[in-house]
């Protein structure tokens, strides 16, 4: 009996049309320009989310692969839901990705911290395998069209001052 191809990796992602605006030492996106912040990024751009490692908050990994204990591939969306809903059956299970500095990182599940806020990554493209930030928040009252998940990851606020202050 053959083993199971090993599938390419597919990180989740998604598209995303707006600016990444550098506030000191963070990032923060937006769907326009604000004046008297530096435009990082523009146009279309790559959101991915870092799952963190248990104790060490400062670093994530963007799963692209799913190896189960039984030899089992999963990626993409069917990845991720099962990381988040079905993972304890799994602890052993090995994710295959990309750090949040953009190095190659395997990782077993139980060394990730799955209750921690993810890290919110932008990336210029698809192909891209190391972030240009790590954004902290969404800046705009326009949410219509912004994605779910960006917003379920990352706080809003109507202005840069506002989140400052929060």
């Amino acid at each position: 009996m053959r083993a199971p191809r090993i599938p390419d990796r597919n990180p989740i992602g998604d598209i995303f049309e707006g600016v990444v605006l550098g506030v000191g030492d963070y990032a923060v996106l937006a769907h326009a320009p604000i004046a008297d912040y530096a435009i990082l990024h523009h146009g279309k751009m790559i959101i991915r989310y870092g799952i963190t490692f248990l104790g060490k908050p400062q670093y994530s990994i963007v799963p692209a692969i799913l190896a189960l204990d039984y030899g089992e591939f999963k990626t993409g969306e069917d990845a991720w839901e099962f990381i988040f809903k079905s993972s304890n059956l799994y602890p052993r299970a090995d994710i295959v990705g990309y750090k949040n500095d953009g190095s190659d990182e395997m990782a077993v599940l139980k060394a990730l911290d799955l209750e921690f806020p993810l890290h919110v990554l932008v990336y210029a493209d698809d192909e891209a395998n190391k972030p240009l930030a790590r954004v902290r928040a969404f800046i705009g009252d326009s949410v219509e069209n912004s994605i779910p998940r960006i917003l379920q990851h990352l706080p809003q606020y109507p202005t840069i001052e506002q989140w400052l202050e929060a």
